[in-house]
């Protein structure tokens, strides 16, 4: 059998990713059927490697620096294009890697690259979907308009001359633009590995009060933050800041680290991955979620997940992609106000140990659900009908 070539462009990393988007890379490259396809990876600030015969090759960008911890990040996206298609062709060129059969664009800051190389190579185009910038700009002030208003129409047409557009939850598939598209949309939810959960590890959080509330993910706005730490915060409680600025805002994080020295409760403790960052869940007494906006909430699903260490328990906001698969037995909704996040935690505190039990014992069950080895065998079955049908 002769394999099928892919091509993915990724603006996120396999390794230390900045968000869900790199951790859903990595998976799914874990689990490819590699007698199958012929599988590399353009990925943004990656190191090059191979994960389960895959080939990763690292694209170096160029960085705007404003200065006071602000990145010029939609300049740099478009420029940035021209590393993609440049690494590719020298690649092609070289017999690094073939000739695609398809390109799956991750995001479409990898959009314009995934055009060019389609019209270079004739290659079918899988559009996948994991954070729309035309319904996230609506949650969020920009003096940016004119290249936000590009970054829309990009987005747009990739919908348009996408073979399939993969959603990663129903809920945004429904938003616009993408319900004119449904036709060609299929929804390929994302996983956990409850495996991982089950061999968690002692971790010892800092700071000196009982309680553990623990925030993990990007310093950006739709990850409500700034009214995160911005909470009066109960006197028995800390409140812990894990993640960096990779994908988000230094400012954001700098305005965590000032409230911090004034708040004895507040700590940051940069970034964590992999077993560290599982054991880190697993030892949270709270992990708290109060996004504003959501595609799907990969957080949310290892926050359940978590409770398998027999400890965590989760409130989340419940927007977006995550009030599909969240309920109010298996997690506090704490809202995206001050005053709801405050009122979450002194529910939360004021819960019986039965009643905690009975929340993971729910969000456990969730948790079980959703596998990365169904993703990987979705997103193998689009390649399959795409490739069948030509």
């Amino acid at each position: 059998m002769t394999k099928k070539n892919i091509l993915i462009l990724s603006p996120d990393s396999p390794y230390n990713s900045m968000g869900g988007l790199g951790v859903h890379l990595l998976e799914i490259l874990r689990r490819f059927d590699n007698q199958k396809y012929e599988v590399t990876v353009l990925a943004q600030c990656s190191p090059n490697c191979i994960i389960n015969n895959c080939k990763v090759f690292g694209v170096s960008v160029y960085n705007f620096e404003l200065g006071n911890g602000f990145r010029e990040t939609l300049s740099e996206t478009y420029i940035n294009q021209s590393r993609f298609i440049s690494v590719f062709n020298i690649l092609l060129n070289n017999g690094s890697i073939s000739k695609p059969d398809i390109i799956h664009c991750m995001d479409w800051s990898t959009g314009i690259a995934a055009f060019e190389i389609t019209l270079q190579t004739g290659a079918k185009l899988v559009f996948a979907i994991h954070l729309s910038i035309s319904n996230y700009l609506k949650n969020v002030s920009t003096t940016q308009v004119l290249q936000w208003e590009i970054a829309k129409k990009i987005e747009f047409k990739l919908c348009q001359q996408a073979d399939a557009i993969l959603q990663v939850s129903d809920n945004y598939s429904n938003l616009f633009p993408f319900f004119a598209f449904k036709n060609k949309t299929y929804i390929i939810p994302n996983g956990v590995d409850c495996k991982d959960y089950e061999k968690s590890e002692p971790f010892k959080h800092v700071g000196k009060n009982r309680y553990k509330i623990v925030y993990i993910g990007r310093f950006a706005d739709m990850k409500n933050v700034d009214v995160l730490s911005g909470i009066d915060i109960p006197k028995n409680c800390d409140l812990i800041f894990i993640g960096g600025a990779q994908g988000g805002e230094q400012s954001l994080i700098n305005r965590v680290v000032e409230r911090s020295k004034v708040c004895k409760n507040i700590h940051y403790v940069g970034t964590m991955y992999g077993k560290e960052k599982i054991n880190a869940l697993c030892a949270a007494d709270l992990i708290i979620m109060p996004s504003i906006h959501e595609p799907f909430g990969l957080v949310a699903l290892e926050a359940c997940a978590a409770a398998i260490g027999g400890k965590t328990v989760f409130a989340s906001s419940f927007v977006g992609g995550m009030s599909e698969f969240l309920n109010s037995e298996a997690a506090i909704n704490c809202g995206t106000t001050k005053e709801s996040i405050e009122k979450s935690l002194f529910r939360f505190l004021k819960m019986s140990e039965n009643e905690k039990k009975k929340m993971r014992s729910a969000a456990i069950s969730i948790a079980k659900k959703y596998s990365w080895d169904n993703t990987t065998q979705n997103i193998q079955q689009v390649y399959d009908n795409l490739l069948n049908n030509n």
